[in-house]
């Protein structure tokens, strides 16, 4: 069964039992209110019939013929009364009865109660109501009269119920009906976009078509929400395979040009010396784009739980210059540490966080003067550990700045002209945010560039707050080190 029909089923069957349980419980009332003055009205005509035939002959108390009244409205109407002995035996009856008064023990109330007992009747298929009361000491008084007043009136509050019912139910089907239209409309387009979606067409979306309720509308701004971000990282996907391939074809193809050059005549050993050293710099360069391009895909899918031991911060830059020690050598690079809380531990993977920071020293060695000092500056604080990493080179341009981190993105000129793969920034902060930290580029700092890596204190170990520290990472302390 479509939803639709079932939201149209389920309204129209709430709304038809509520009103079902409105009119029975309408009915039960308005039939009791109108039965109990009815009965107190005989029980009050009763008890004047009956004194009124004691005062007459208190040994033969007769009741004779005459008219009845009911109330609301007041009226006058045949009354039926039938005088019996305790035992049963008719007396005398009214001729409204026709000379066949039902008998005593057919009628099932208590004869015996002294302030009477309401009884339904039917003589001759007229419906009556009526009540027993005693007469004198050793006779009871039956005192009825017709009962089609209350039951017409229940008959007229029953017909006009089935009228309300109809109308209502109707009414509540067709606004159910619409009601259900409008929600499955948008589920319908939500559904077909998501269709789209998994085709592959990633530039579906929902927008206007949800009109329904502001949760349908929520859901079609979430989903289109959700697509678009999709569509931005399957097109990151797409344009980082792009340039991988044009990164590796570039060794490749001068790696296959070097080693067909070689082939295509009899060379000296000293050529052939040559050839197989600008092939092993090829390969070199494979092997570590490859490896970059093996980190990348590894930091991605690392979680903060995968974090090993608590670290301190003076192993992490040990191990990061030691690694970046040959680059700085080449380059005549001094390579300083100043700082606080080099005993500080931090939550993250030693090896890991240490080729971040090593990719960070790279890039400054790299881009810094011949002869040059990088400084890497620690500063701790409540919140974890800032690791600044400085050097003084030309900087970066205002204009490239957003580009900082993007993989395989060298910029121009100088930087450009410096090689690598482009794959060391955006590499390092992938492990520093799975570590549950994060790499930026401070604009402010000049001459030269400056980046900041962060990260948090290792929850394992209670640490008091070292003197002078601060809530916000921010300027270093003065304590110096080498």
């Amino acid at each position: 069964m479509k939803l639709r029909t079932r939201l149209t089923l389920a309204f129209t069957l709430v709304t038809g039992v509520a009103l079902i349980v409105s009119f029975v419980v309408a009915y039960v009332f308005v039939e009791r209110d109108e039965l109990r003055e009815l009965d107190h009205a005989l029980l009050v005509q009763a008890e004047h019939v009956a004194t009124v035939a004691l005062e007459r002959n208190a040994d033969n108390p007769l009741v004779g013929d005459g008219p009845g009244e009911i109330v609301d409205p007041p009226s006058v109407t045949a009354r039926y009364a039938a005088e019996y002995e305790r035992d049963g035996r008719l007396v005398a009856a009214t001729r409204t009865f026709g000379g066949q008064p039902p008998r005593l023990d057919e009628i099932n109330a208590r004869i015996d109660s002294p302030e009477g007992a309401a009884v339904t009747l039917k003589h001759g298929g007229t419906p009556l109501r009526g009540v027993l009361v005693p007469l004198g000491s050793g006779r009871v008084l039956l005192y009825a009269v017709s009962s089609k007043g209350v039951d017409d009136d229940l008959a007229f509050l029953l017909r006009i119920f089935a009228v309300l019912f109809a109308g209502a139910t109707s009414l509540t089907w067709v606004v159910a009906r619409w009601l259900a239209r409008s929600l499955v409309r948008d589920v319908d387009a939500i559904c077909e976009v998501a269709e789209a979606v998994a085709t592959g067409k990633l530039d579906a979306r929902v927008g206007a078509r949800a009109k329904g309720s502001v949760e349908t509308r929520l859901l079609a701004e979430r989903l289109d929400q959700m697509i678009a971000r999709l569509g931005e990282l399957v097109a990151s996907q797409r344009d980082f395979i792009s340039s991988a391939a044009h990164e590796l074809r570039s060794p490749l193809t001068s790696l296959r040009g070097e080693l067909e050059l070689a082939l295509r005549r009899e060379r000296s050993a000293p050529e052939y010396k040559e050839t197989i050293e600008r092939a092993l710099g090829d390969a070199g360069t494979l092997v570590t784009l490859a490896d970059d391009l093996l980190a990348i895909a590894r930091s991605e899918g690392r979680a903060r739980a995968a974090a090993s031991q608590p670290t301190k911060v003076s192993d992490i830059v040990d191990d990061a210059t030691r690694m970046a020690r040959g680059n700085a050598e080449v380059r005549a690079v001094e390579v300083t540490f100043e700082g606080s809380g080099a005993d500080t531990d931090v939550a993250c993977s030693r090896a890991e966080v240490a080729r971040a920071l090593r990719n960070l020293l790279d890039n400054a060695i790299a881009h810094s003067p011949h002869g040059g000092t990088v400084l890497v500056r620690t500063d701790v604080a409540a919140a974890g550990v800032a690791i600044a990493v400085e050097d003084g080179g030309d900087g970066v341009r205002p204009e490239d700045a957003t580009l900082l981190f993007t993989p395989f993105w060298r910029g121009d000129g100088e930087r450009a002209a410096e090689g690598g793969t482009g794959l060391g920034l955006s590499l390092a902060r992938e492990i520093a945010r799975a570590a549950g930290g994060d790499i930026t580029y401070d604009a402010s700092f000049s001459p030269g560039a400056r980046f900041v890596l962060t990260l948090p204190h290792s929850p394992h170990v209670a640490r008091r707050r070292a003197p002078g520290e601060r809530d916000v990472v921010g300027e270093p302390a003065s304590t110096t080190g080498t």
